[in-house]
C-alpha cells in the first residue's frame, strides 16, 4: 500500500510541476494531426493510397521511398528498380532503417495505415521530443509554444500569411495551407526528425557525459547515416563539436593526448558505424552514378540566402545583445548553457553558405523541409527569451541602472513573462485554427478531386491486375495508377525513377516515349513531360495534380535526371534527343521489348495493337502473349 502511495504522489508531483499541460498539449497535437487523415481514410477505405495532390516533397515520397517500402514489405530487403516488378536487389545509398520501419509497418498494416500512422503518430511523437528539448532551457509555455509552432509548420505556406490573411478579412478556409503539413510526410522526415531530435535531446543533457552515454551516442549519430542524409551531414559536425568541448570543460579547459586520443576513438566509432554507407556510396560511384539524385544537388549554386541569415542568425543575436545591455548576463553562462544553439547555427550557416557559394553539399531547401522548418529556426531564439525572463532587479552601477535601461528591462520581463500568459494561448489557438483551416482545405481538394480518382485508381488496378502474375509489366490509363503499381503490387510499369533504380537515362526516356505513344501523346506534349520547367521541382511551389491523365510538365524529366539543372545548350541537345527517340518508336515491338502484358485504357486509341481490345466496364482491355 506505501509503494502504491509514492507512486500517486510522485505522479501528482510530476503533474503539478507542469506537466499536465503538457500532457493535455500532447492530445492536443494528437488530434489535430489526425484530422488530415481520417476523414480521407474513412472516404476512400482500403483504397487510400497517399496523396493526388501535393507538393515536391509529397511526390517525391510517393514515387521514391513508398515503392522501395512496398517492395520491403515482401520480403526484399535491399530493393532496386521496384517500378521494373523483378524483386531485383543491388546495396546503394539508401536510408535503409527507415525504409525498413516503413516496410514492417507496411506489411502489418497495409499502405493506407502505415500512411495514417506515421502522419500522425510520429509527428506527435516529435512534438514531444521538441517540447523536452525546449524544456531545457524554457519554461513549459514557452516550450509547447514553441514546440507547436514547429511541428504544425508547413514548407511553403508560413503561418504569418494566414495571420495577415485574418487581418485583411478573408476567409479562415481559403487561407489554408494547400499542402500537407511538412511533419506529417512519410517516411521522410517523418522517421527522420522523430530520429535526429531524439538523439540530439539525448546529447544535450547537461548530466555527466560518461565515457558510456558517449560511446552510446556516438553510435547513435553513425546510424543517422541509415535514417537520413541530413541527419548524417548536420548531425555529425554537431556532435563532434559539442562533444570536444564537453571533453575541453570535463578537463578544466585542459587538453592533452589523452582527450585527443578519446575523440579518435569516437571517430573510429562513428566511421565504423557509417561504413556500410560509405561502401554504398564506393559502389554507386563505380557504377557512374552520382549521390545528387539523393540529395537533390544542382549544377548552378544558388544567390545568398539573406532572408535565412537575417532572419534565423542575425536577429536572435540582436535581441539577444539587447537583452545583454539591460539585464546583467553573466556571457559565460550563455556561452556554455546554449552550447547547443551556437553550435547548431554555426552548422547549419557554414552548410547554407558553402551550398550557396560553392555548389557544394545539400541544397538549403533540403535542410529546411527536414530539420530547420520545424526545429533548427525556432531553436535558436532560445537564449533570447531565456534572457527576457529574469527577474527585475534595481541596479546602482553599470549600463543596467540607467533609467532608459530600467524601463525597457521592465518592458521585456512584463511582455516575455505576464504578457505571455494571455499572447502564447490566443497565438496557440490562432495556429489551431490555421491547422484546422488547412486540414479542411485539403479534405475539400481531397474529396472534389482525390476520392474518386483513388477509387477508380483501385477499380483499374484490379482490372490490371486480374489473373496476372507478379513481375508483369502492365500499362494503366493515368498517371496515379502507373505511379503505384509497384505499391500495390509486385508489378511493372514503364514509369520508372531513376533515383532508385539503376536503369540508364537513354531507356529510361525510352520507356516514357513508349508510354507516351500508348497514350497518344503528342511530340509537344512529350517534350513538356521531358523537358525541366522553369524552376527545378525541389524549388517549385506548386501542387502537382497527379490523379488524371493530363500531362505533368516537368515530371517525366525529375524522374529521369532529378533535380539536376541545365543551361540553355544542355536544355536544347536533350530536345533534340527527345525528339529522336520519340519520333524512333515502333509501339509494338517496343511494347513486346518491354514484355508488356497487360494495358488498360479508357477512350479509343487513334492507333491499333497486335491483339484485339476486350471490354470490362467502361475500359478498353488488351492482353498480350
Amino acid at each position: 500500500m506505501l509503494k502504491e502511495w509514492r507512486i500517486i504522489k510522485k505522479l501528482i508531483n510530476y503533474l503539478r510541476n507542469g506537466n499536465i499541460l503538457f500532457l493535455v498539449s500532447i492530445g492536443w497535437i494528437l488530434v489535430l494531426f489526425l484530422s488530415w487523415d481520417v476523414r480521407q481514410i474513412l472516404s476512400a477505405g482500403l483504397s487510400f493510397s497517399g496523396t493526388v495532390l501535393g507538393d515536391y516533397w509529397d511526390i517525391n515520397s510517393q514515387a521514391t521511398w513508398l515503392p522501395l517500402s512496398a517492395e520491403i514489405s515482401r520480403g526484399n530487403l535491399f530493393p532496386i528498380d521496384p517500378h521494373l516488378g523483378k524483386g531485383d536487389s543491388a546495396f546503394r545509398f539508401f536510408p535503409y532503417i527507415s525504409l525498413w520501419l516503413t516496410g514492417l509497418m507496411t506489411s502489418i498494416f497495409g499502405i493506407g495505415g502505415t500512411l495514417f500512422i506515421g502522419n500522425s503518430i510520429f509527428p506527435t511523437l516529435s512534438y514531444i521530443f521538441m517540447v523536452l528539448i525546449y524544456r531545457c532551457f524554457l519554461n513549459w509555455r514557452w516550450s509547447i509554444s514553441l514546440s507547436a509552432l514547429g511541428i504544425l509548420g508547413f514548407i511553403y505556406e508560413p503561418f504569418r500569411e494566414f495571420l495577415f490573411g485574418i487581418l485583411l478579412g478573408e476567409g479562415w478556409i481559403s487561407l489554408g495551407a494547400d499542402s500537407l503539413p511538412g511533419a506529417s510526410g512519410f517516411p521522410f522526415p517523418a522517421i527522420s526528425l522523430l530520429s535526429f531530435l531524439m538523439v540530439f535531446y539525448f546529447s544535450i543533457q547537461r548530466r555527466y557525459m560518461s565515457k558510456r552515454r558517449s560511446i552510446i551516442l556516438s553510435i547513435a549519430w553513425g546510424l543517422q547515416s541509415q535514417i537520413h542524409v541530413i541527419n548524417l551531414i548536420f548531425g555529425l559536425p554537431f556532435w563532434f563539436c559539442f562533444l570536444t568541448l564537453r571533453i575541453w570543460r570535463s578537463t578544466h579547459h585542459h587538453w592533452s593526448h589523452k582527450q585527443s586520443k578519446e575523440l579518435f576513438m569516437h571517430m573510429i566509432i562513428v566511421g565504423l558505424v557509417c561504413l556500410p554507407m560509405m561502401i554504398s556510396i564506393w559502389f554507386q560511384f563505380n557504377n557512374g552514378l552520382a549521390l545528387d539524385y539523393l540529395t537533390g544537388s544542382s549544377k548552378e549554386p544558388e544567390s545568398i540566402g539573406w532572408f535565412f541569415i537575417i532572419a534565423y542568425c542575425l536577429v536572435p543575436l540582436i535581441v539577444l545583445r539587447l537583452a545583454y545591455g539591460v539585464f546583467r548576463i553573466d556571457p559565460y553562462e550563455i556561452l556554455f548553457k546554449f552550447l547547443p544553439v551556437w553550435i547548431a547555427m554555426s552548422v547549419e550557416l557554414v552548410l547554407t553558405l558553402v551550398w550557396q557559394l560553392f555548389g557544394f553539399g545539400i541544397p538549403g531547401e533540403l535542410l529546411l523541409s527536414q530539420l530547420g522548418l520545424f526545429f533548427l529556426h525556432i531553436f535558436y531564439f532560445t537564449p533570447a527569451i531565456y534572457c527576457m525572463h529574469r527577474t527585475n532587479e534595481n541596479y546602482s552601477i553599470g549600463t543596467e541602472s540607467l533609467f532608459l535601461s530600467t524601463r525597457i528591462r521592465s518592458f521585456f520581463i512584463w511582455f516575455f513573462r505576464d504578457a505571455s500568459l494571455a499572447y502564447l494561448p490566443l497565438f496557440v489557438i490562432l495556429l489551431t485554427a490555421f491547422f484546422i483551416s488547412s486540414s479542411e482545405k485539403y479534405y475539400l481538394n481531397f474529396h472534389n478531386i482525390g476520392l474518386e480518382t483513388q477509387k477508380e485508381s483501385q477499380i483499374v488496378h484490379n482490372i490490371l491486375t486480374s489473373e496476372i502474375m507478379p513481375g508483369e509489366v502492365l500499362i494503366g490509363p493515368n498517371n496515379l495508377t502507373n505511379l503505384l503499381l509497384p505499391v500495390r503490387g509486385r508489378y511493372g510499369s514503364l514509369w520508372t525513377n531513376r533515383v532508385i533504380s539503376e536503369t540508364n537515362s537513354v531507356e529510361v526516356i525510352e520507356r516514357f516515349a513508349t508510354y507516351a505513344k500508348v497514350m497518344d501523346w503528342t511530340e509537344e506534349q512529350f517534350l513538356t513531360f521531358m523537358l525541366p520547367g522553369s524552376k527545378s521541382f525541389i524549388y517549385s511551389v506548386e501542387m502537382l495534380d497527379i490523379s488524371g491523365k493530363d500531362v505533368i510538365p516537368g515530371f517525366g524529366y525529375w524522374l529521369t535526371f532529378h533535380n539536376n539543372s541545365l543551361n540553355s545548350v544542355e536544355r536544347d541537345d536533350l530536345s533534340i534527343q527527345l525528339i529522336k527517340i520519340y519520333n524512333s518508336i515502333n509501339l509494338n515491338k517496343k511494347l513486346k521489348d518491354y514484355e508488356v502484358k497487360r494495358i488498360v485504357l479508357d477512350y479509343k486509341l487513334s492507333h491499333n495493337f497486335d491483339v484485339p481490345a476486350k471490354k470490362v466496364d467502361n475500359y478498353l482491355v488488351f492482353d498480350f502473349q
